[in-house]
């Protein structure tokens, strides 16, 4: 049985103790991406179940890049200033028309409420 795998996003002191704590459960696949060239390439990678990574590091390029090329794994962005998490609800649709668009926004603040 293959384990869920989580993927760390970043080269911070934030990331290195996560890792840690992590690999520590010893249920969890855990891998570490740095720069964009540390890559492997798709193929050659497990689907991660999770993506973590740092909000006060990361470049906002390499998260977007992330959010089109993968569909599925929850996104959740750390931050040791204030203690924060951003979790990303990670749902990419195709829109064809503006009435598309608007449902979207729509189906979204009636979950807001």
């Amino acid at each position: 049985m293959n384990k869920p795998a989580v993927l760390l996003e970043g080269e911070s002191l934030l990331m290195d103790g996560l890792a840690a704590l992590l690999q520590a459960d010893g249920g969890l696949e855990v891998r570490r991406i740095g720069k964009t060239s540390d890559r492997p390439p798709p193929e050659e990678m497990n689907p991660p179940a999770i993506v973590l990574f740092d909000l006060d590091r990361i470049e906002a390029g390499l998260l977007l890049n992330y959010l089109t090329e993968n569909a599925g794994p929850a996104l959740i962005g750390l931050s040791l200033t204030g203690n924060k998490v951003l979790l990303l609800s990670r749902e990419l649709r195709t829109v064809a028309t503006s009435e598309d668009l608007q449902a979207i926004i729509m189906d979204q603040l009636r979950k807001e409420k």
